[in-house]
This record gives structure tokens, sequence and C-alpha cells, in this order.
């Protein structure tokens, strides 16, 4: 792709004047980074985990005493591996935020650049002004059910893991705006999960009936505490594809489950198909957001059921409903914007997707700028746990979109006039009109 340098200036020029909406956050809240801190060069990480385990195993700082020893390390996961977009995210934001200013961490620099973030994350004030330096005008923040449990958690607890968590129902508005996970409720086929549920809502759950009537109320805390609508992120223990299950069924299963008998695979699917399609009707009765995991996962996934077009029988069974659609599907781009194009209650998120492949970003965004109407992109969502990793992701999206649009501008017949446009639009005013900001 080959632009005019300076017209892809006026267009970061611009960008940077935004007030952006991050469709998609799971950053630290104020009081647990600071808990958790200062951090380090070899705590401040983001998707590069996953690969650090890949190139050194599991536990990679396992035995280390010492930053020096830990250096020898992550050094060495550097050496195989420091190529790929999540590592190259975390040169951006030391570059933008610690001082740094290297292309490469080696060993005449790591020690620096490793005081520099101790020193600056221990400042009570560093939070605040990180995340202002990104004018970032709020973070879509994901709220899970319990105390810092996402997907792994869920999937992998064991009954009284279930019964010992602590429900997280509050968020710092000042930085946050929330969004129910609710992949907790597909669970509710084993009984520490409705007593959760019974007892956070204070329902007394029998049935079917009684268990949607508890999803109600919990819904509707939330959006009383401000939340904009739900999120589900199934696509890490099951597939997208879900079909109409008609409600006698679900409830014979539901009652089977509370006697505590053992359901089989396709009956939980069942239980669960039913369940998201209540969602959708949750959303429809309340005029709330739907968003929705498609595409990458962790390392090991099979990505197979994450495919967007598993989407369309509850897309087409809710029209009126909105369906924030993430993570452009990747590896299915192709799909998801043909998704997008076709289903007009869809919105095309490109959250994630610029530290997962700058190409690949380059070429979904070009894509969705050809197919879905300017009004249903979104073109950023942070997807990281710390306030400095959004700010460097943030540059990653201008410098991806600021290459698109040129390369549009002068090759594709887009009006430069209407690549202003879209700029605004994607990082500013479909967010704060979706959301209702």
């Amino acid at each position: 792709m080959r632009s005019d340098e300076s017209l892809r200036q006026e267009f970061l020029a611009a960008m940077r004047e935004c007030e952006v909406v991050d469709t998609h956050s799971h950053t630290r809240f104020p009081d647990r980074y600071y808990a958790e801190g200062p951090y380090d060069l070899f705590s401040l990480n983001s998707y590069f985990e996953r690969d650090i385990v890949g190139l050194l195993g599991k536990d990679p700082y396992h035995g280390c005493s010492t930053d020096e020893e830990k250096w020898e390390r992550l050094r060495t996961a550097l050496y195989k591996g420091q190529n790929i977009t999540y590592w190259r995210h975390n040169i951006v934001a030391f570059k933008k935020y610690f001082d740094f200013t290297d292309d490469d961490v080696t060993d005449e620099n790591w020690k620096a650049l490793n005081d520099s973030i101790r020193r600056k994350t221990a400042d009570p004030n560093w939070y605040e002004a990180a995340t202002r330096q990104a004018k970032i005008k709020t973070q879509v923040r994901n709220i899970p059910w319990f105390d810092d449990w996402f997907t792994a958690e869920l999937v992998s607890a064991t009954d009284e893991q279930i019964r010992a968590a602590k429900w997280q129902d509050k968020w710092d508005r000042r930085y946050f705006t929330g969004v129910l996970r609710m992949e907790y409720a597909l669970f509710c086929y084993r009984i520490p999960m409705v007593e959760q549920l019974a007892a956070h809502t204070g329902t007394n759950i029998h049935d079917l009936h009684s268990l949607k009537v508890a999803l109600d109320r919990l819904f509707d805390q939330y959006i009383a505490s401000g939340a904009i609508g739900l999120k589900l992120a199934h696509a890490y223990f099951r597939t997208l594809d879900s079909q109409p299950v008609e409600e006698s069924v679900a409830a014979g299963l539901f009652d089977r489950a509370l006697r505590g008998e053992t359901l089989s695979a396709d009956e939980i699917k069942q239980f669960q198909d039913h369940l998201i399609f209540y969602m959708g009707e949750m959303c429809r009765e309340r005029d709330m957001l739907f968003q929705i995991h498609t595409g990458i996962q962790h390392c090991w996934a099979d990505v197979r059921h994450a495919n967007p077009l598993h989407l369309i029988p509850l897309l087409s069974a809710y029209p009126d409903v909105r369906f924030d659609i993430f993570h452009a599907g990747i590896p299915f781009i192709h799909e998801a914007g043909v998704l997008c194009k076709l289903f007009l209650n869809t919105y095309a998120d490109m959250a994630w997707t610029y530290v997962i492949s700058m190409a690949m970003s380059r070429e979904v965004l070009s894509e969705y700028i050809d197919l879905v109407p300017g009004h249903r992109i979104l073109g950023f969502g942070s997807d990281v746990k710390f306030p400095e990793l959004i700010g460097g992701h943030l540059d990653m999206a201008f410098s991806c979109a600021a290459d698109v649009l040129a390369d549009k501008v002068q090759n594709d017949f887009l009006s430069k006039r209407e690549a202003f446009s879209l700029i605004h639009k994607m990082f500013t005013e479909n967010g704060t009109e979706l959301y209702r900001l």
C-alpha cells in the first residue's frame, strides 16, 4: 500500500484531535492498578504474554530472583519472536510513555527502561495522566459477574470456587462505561452458579421462568448503575452457532440440572442456545446493546467455532437489536465484512485488531470502508489491561487508518472530504451514538 505522505499526515493530525471512544476495554481499575504496581518491563505487558508461553514455557520467570535473571529470559523470547505485532505494541507504548527512544530493547537499554516504568507507574497521578494522554472519551469496559473472572476462570472453576466468588458490580465512571458480561448465565446448568445468581438478585430460582426473572433483575441492576448493554464471549468455550430452542425443551433441561442430573454436551448447548436467544430478547425489551466476541482467541483455541457467520440465526431473530461484532472476525475477515454489510443491525468493530496484525488490520479496514456504511464502523477498541498500552494501541490504529484512507483517496475514488468524515465517525461519533454517551 503506497500513499502520499503529506495526505497521510493530514489524516493523522485529524485523528489526534479526536476524543476517542474505546469500544472494548479490560483496563484495570485504578485501585487494582496501584495495588499490584509499581510495574516493570516484565509485568507491564499485554498479549505478548501469550507468545512468551510458547517461546519459554508456562511460567517464563519461574525461579528468577533478580531483574537481571528475568532479562535473560525475556531476551531469549525476543530473539525468537520480537517480530510479531504483539511485541511491537509494547515498543510503541514504551516510546510514548517511558522515554524510550530505541527501536529494540537490548542489553544496553533494558535497565533504564525498566527503571523508568517502575518509577512512573509508582506515581499516584500516573494512571490519570496516562489515560488522559490518549484522549479517550470513555472506555466501554467489560464488567464480569465475579471480580476479575473472565472466560478462563469460568470454564475451569470448581463448585467451591464459584460459591466463593465475589460479585463485581461497580466501575469508575470517570474512565469507564459498563457492559455486563453474560456468559456466566450459560453456566447456570451448574447449581453453584444458580445459587450465586439467586443470592445476588434476591430471587428464588426453581424453574426456567424464575431463572429468567433473575437474569432480568441482574441486567436491570447493572443498567441502573450505568451499563449500556451486555457482552458474550462464549466463543472461547463453545461454538457461536446458536439455534432457537423451544421453551419447554429448555425448561425440562433446567429442571433436570436443578435436580443435580448431568446434562450431555448436546443438552448443555440446547440450554445455552435458549438463553442466548433470551438475551437478545432482554436487549430488545430495554433497547440495549449486544456485544459479541468473534474470531481470534488464546493459544490452542479452536477458532473454527468463532466464525461470525454462525451468528446469522441470532441476528435474524432480532433485527431491531444493535449488535456490536468484535475483532473483525479474525481470521474470518471477509466473512465479517460481508456479514456487517448484509445485516443492518450490526456494527463492524475493529477492537483488538491492530495489535494482532497491522497488515491484516489495514486489509480489514479497507474492506470495511468499501462494504459497510460509515456510520456502522467502529475504529478502535483497546482490549488491554494497562492505560499505557491503550495509548500504544491507539497510535497503531491511527497509523493503519491513515495508511488506508490515504490509499483510498489516491486509488479507490474515495473523496478526501469523506475520508475526514470517516475519521470522526469511526473514532468518535459512531461510538458516541451507538453507546448513547
